[in-house]
């Protein structure tokens, strides 16, 4: 699934399609981990794709309702990055 969204700037950078793969995919949202990995993924597209206020607000939803602490702590971090990122795209 990670190398898919790495590949995806050499096979015509859909990340709106990849997107869609990670989050309807049966194999990937009936495995638990698979899942959250999916969700993780669909996340980066909108990163890729410049949608940073959807990108923030999955971050923003993560430190608020964290499956475990370490999940809160890197989406802070993320979210740093995201919010001088978008800076920057703006």
């Amino acid at each position: 699934m990670r190398a898919l969204i790495r590949l995806e700037q050499y096979a015509g950078n859909n990340y709106e399609q990849l997107k869609t793969y990670y989050l309807t995919n049966d194999t990937i949202i009936n495995d638990s981990a698979l899942a959250l990995l999916g969700e993780w993924l669909s996340n980066r597209c909108d990163v890729e794709l410049g949608n940073w206020p959807d990108a923030i607000s999955w971050y923003e939803n993560v430190i608020l309702n964290p499956a475990t602490l370490e999940d809160s702590v890197f989406a802070i971090v993320d979210r740093r990055l995201f919010y001088f990122l978008f800076t920057f795209d703006c």
